[in-house]
């Protein structure tokens, strides 16, 4: 029974007209004057149908799964951007993070104003550089995963609020040395 209230009978049996398979199917209360509905096709026809069909459905499949590949691809990019930004600065970063320790001295210059213009580039480059130390420090505090930066001497410099959750810490407190903090047995407080 269909919810519309009708009768439907389906019946597959060999054809006595055709000598081929079919699949009946007869509505009873059909249209307006006509007290039953009766049509009838081939198996081979509804098997072809039912395969057409799958091979639309999985074309439609492998399309969308190219497509979110794609997207997921993009996406990617975009999101590791800042990131590859800070892994090339890191990597042009003399050792220790020192910059060159000669210093300038007012009017010692050659004369024609380079003193100011050099002051305005590297006025800019500062900025510049404490802008994508914003942007990394906003990136890595969106970050659910924990991350925390050591020197050499297994200090931690940096960390962001999920790794200070993670093991214990609260944001104004210090951090112990990693060789204290993730030692055998160790748990966060």
């Amino acid at each position: 029974m269909l919810d519309s209230g009708l009768s439907v009978g389906m019946s597959e049996r060999l054809s006595a007209s055709t000598n081929e398979s079919q699949l009946y199917v007869a509505i009873k209360d059909g249209p307006p004057g006509l007290a039953v509905v009766r049509v009838s096709t081939t198996l081979a026809v509804v098997d072809a149908q039912i395969h057409a069909i799958q091979r639309a459905v999985a074309a439609a499949g492998l399309l969308m799964l190219f497509a979110a590949g794609l997207v997921a691809w993009l996406l990617a990019r975009v999101l590791a951007r800042p990131l590859l930004r800070i892994a090339d600065a890191a990597r042009t970063s003399p050792p220790g993070g020192r910059r060159s320790s000669r210093r300038v001295r007012p009017g010692a210059g050659a004369s024609g104003g380079r003193a100011p213009r050099h002051a305005s580039r590297a006025g800019a480059a500062l900025r510049r550089s404490a802008r994508e130390r914003e942007e990394s420090r906003t990136l890595l505090e969106a970050l659910s995963d924990g991350v925390l930066a050591a020197d050499r001497r297994g200090i931690i410099v940096s960390t962001n609020a999920a790794a200070r959750r993670l093991l214990g810490y609260g944001e104004s407190e210090s951090l112990p040395p990693l060789g204290e903090l993730f030692t055998t047995g160790h748990t966060a407080r």
